[in-house]
């Protein structure tokens, strides 16, 4: 609580007023960490939101450095979930026994995780150029979104489950499948309320979208903006005659709800964890405690591996765009 004084322009010391301003501490705990969490996800949106528009003057490496630096947000939460379902299984193994110790691996889990959140991050920047209003709004009403049906999810699985870990994880399982469908569903309603017969044949409109960034400084760039600017395309001439292939409507369909919407709402779910739930995702050993054990050792080893890994991948995007632009 903050206390100020005020005084008017005629009051001494002694006729001054005291008022009571609110102050974050008075919220309660939870509160204020889900606030903190839709201060990061509106943080990461952001960034999105400039590199998108910086994107077709970036370089290969910084394209990569992006990559990296846009997934990391989006993997805490698929590994949560590969950790309490691993957690789970651990009552089915005697304690001591092998088995148990092999159910308790989460390493190759979180590495298949992490590629998949490296691909949809990629796929996510890629496609933000041609992002319009419609998109960047839903994208924007992503952590709202999520934290709505948090809050219902988790109030209904608190009573159901043995644990608040497995509470949270279901909730959180069953939130973002519901913030998904939400955005998915209004962007399709979007989508269909603005539709407008094409203003010319697709050839042209595909060709327009193209010459918005006639200099482009990477090859890979310049290859998803040429994509890009099929789906946008495609999508701008749905129904028309001369429309394109229906597996390329499909396809043009699937493709950017599916990316951007599960990568929006995986950021919103990541940051939403509580600080003690990261701790178990890296946690030496698997437990249901709400204080689980990370010993230095073990989070130099995940900050190591972790760097070499962005780095590799950093420097496999590079070479890959320069063997496309011929360098």
């Amino acid at each position: 609580m903050v206390v100020a004084r005020l005084a008017g322009p005629h009051e001494t010391d002694a006729g001054s007023q005291l008022i009571v301003m609110p102050d974050a501490s008075m919220l309660p705990a939870a509160w204020r960490r889900r606030i903190r969490s839709l201060a990061g996800a509106y943080a990461v949106l952001a960034g999105l939101a400039v590199v998108a528009w910086a994107l077709p003057h970036l370089p290969g490496w910084v394209l990569g450095v992006a990559i990296v630096l846009f997934a990391l947000p989006a993997m805490p939460a698929a590994w949560h979930r590969g950790t309490v379902r691993r957690l789970a299984r651990l009552h089915e193994f005697a304690v001591g026994h092998w088995l148990r110790r092999w159910a308790a691996r989460r390493l190759l889990g979180q590495a298949a995780t992490a590629i998949l959140a490296i691909v949809a991050a990629a796929a996510v920047l890629l496609q933000a150029p041609y992002f319009g209003a419609l998109e960047w709004s839903l994208v924007a009403l992503s952590p709202l979104v999520y934290l709505g049906w948090s809050l219902a999810c988790l109030a209904r699985a608190r009573p159901l489950f043995s644990h608040p870990v497995y509470a949270v994880s279901a909730a959180t399982r069953l939130a973002r499948a519901l913030t998904f469908a939400t955005l998915c569903l209004a962007w399709f309603v979007g989508r269909g309320l603005h539709a407008e017969p094409p203003a010319a044949p697709l050839a042209e409109i595909v060709y327009a979208l193209q010459s918005r960034w006639p200099q482009v400084s990477s090859a890979i760039v310049r290859l998803a903006l040429d994509a890009g600017a099929w789906a946008q395309g495609t999508l701008a001439t749905i129904g028309s005659a001369a429309s394109a292939p229906s597996w390329r409507v499909a396809l043009a369909l699937l493709v950017l709800p599916v990316t951007v919407f599960g990568y929006a709402t995986a950021v919103a779910a990541s940051l939403s964890l509580p600080r003690h739930e990261y701790r178990r995702i890296f946690a030496a050993t698997l437990t249901a405690d709400e204080t689980p054990a990370l010993p230095r050792r073990r989070r130099r080893a995940y900050a190591v591996a972790t760097g070499l890994a962005a780095l590799a991948l950093i420097g496999l995007v590079w070479r890959v765009d320069a063997a496309l632009g011929g360098h």
